[in-house]
This record gives C-alpha cells, sequence and structure tokens, in this order.
C-alpha cells in the first residue's frame, strides 16, 4: 500500500466494509448467531473506529494489490480479445498504417506531408 496513513475515513471504510460482509454471510446462511455478531461489531466499530486501524491496513493492502492484478489482467484481456485480432487482420490485408515498409526502403520520412488550408466549410463539415 502506499499511503500508510489510516485516518477516521478508512477506519470507517474498513468497519462498513466489515459490517457488509457480515451481512451477506447473515442473509446466505440465516444465523442468527451472526446477526448478534454483526449488531456486537457494529457497536464495537461506532464506539471504538480507533482499534480498527490494524484492520484498515491489511483491508487497503489488500485493496491496492488487488487492483494492480485485475487492472493488468483487464488490460491484458482487451488488448489480446480486441487489439491483437485487428493489427493481425489488418496485416494479412496488406495495410501499413505507419508506413514502415516505405521508411525501411530509406526513403526519408515516414511521415506523410499535409499541406492542407483550412477554411470556412472545413468547420461547417467536419465529417
Amino acid at each position: 500500500m502506499r499511503n500508510t496513513d489510516i485516518g477516521p475515513v478508512q477506519q470507517r471504510d474498513t468497519a462498513l466494509a466489515l459490517i457488509f460482509l457480515l451481512l451477506l454471510v447473515w442473509f446466505f446462511t440465516g444465523e442468527t448467531f451472526l446477526l448478534h455478531v454483526l449488531m456486537g461489531f457494529t457497536l464495537f466499530a461506532m464506539l471504538f473506529p480507533k482499534l480498527l486501524t490494524v484492520p484498515a491496513r491489511l483491508w487497503f493492502a489488500l485493496a491496492y494489490y488487488l487492483s494492480q492484478v485485475s487492472s493488468r489482467m483487464i488490460f491484458g484481456l482487451i488488448y489480446v480479445v480486441l487489439v491483437l485480432p485487428v493489427g493481425l487482420v489488418r496485416r494479412m490485408l496488406g495495410k501499413d498504417s505507419l508506413r514502415l515498409k516505405a521508411y525501411g526502403k530509406g526513403n526519408g520520412s515516414a511521415f506523410i506531408v499535409r499541406e492542407h488550408r483550412y477554411t470556412a466549410q472545413d468547420m461547417e463539415t467536419l465529417f
């Protein structure tokens, strides 16, 4: 976790997350004992929020590391599902948007010179 400052806001958020988790467990199991634990923990979190500093550190560290892993997985999946197939199809069709073949033959720059003078008509018909 990058920021190790745990204040009242982080303590409250940790308490709310733990209360929500306990509520979910109670909802799916229906155990009345869990309802008593839930009420006791809620009272504890309201009376002694400072004691939630260590669980808050653990909670936010877990959230940080999960965000690191999940974002890389999501972007990797987007690359494999969208970008890679489009690139392969364009290569099979012979497209060369970057003009790498022309640049490799020593024709100078791969940039396309666009000498266009913009007029009012260009702003009226953008597409």
